[in-house]
């Protein structure tokens, strides 16, 4: 009993620090869009596309969403909805590149 309490606060420690540390926005003009990525994986439904990347800066997964309007009348147009800085850290050299190195352009004003 006393050990599956212990493992219940672990894992709950565990839990917090991370919600603690992911960062979330859902502005265009995102600050938190990496520079230099590696595309580690990519995801599509018919709102949009998640990106797994790593951010090459710092070694920091990082989740972004291109996506369409909310009644998905205008699919063909997918704009940057959300980005997730996780807070896990990774070694590129770990993961294989779908496209090689992004360089990921800021929105610019006008």
């Amino acid at each position: 009993m006393k050990s599956s309490k212990y493992f219940l606060v672990c894992i709950l420690i565990l839990f917090g620090s991370l919600a603690l540390h992911a960062q979330n926005q859902n502005d265009a003009k995102n600050p938190l869009l990496p520079e230099k990525a590696r595309i580690i994986s990519i995801a599509t439904n018919i709102s949009g596309m998640y990106y797994t990347m790593i951010d090459l800066d710092n070694n920091e997964m990082v989740i972004v969403y291109y996506g369409t309007n909310v009644d998905y009348t205008s699919i063909k147009h997918f704009e940057l909805r959300k980005v997730i800085r996780t807070g896990i850290t990774l070694d590129p050299d770990d993961y294989p590149a779908l496209i090689p190195v992004a360089k990921m352009d800021k929105p610019e004003n006008g």
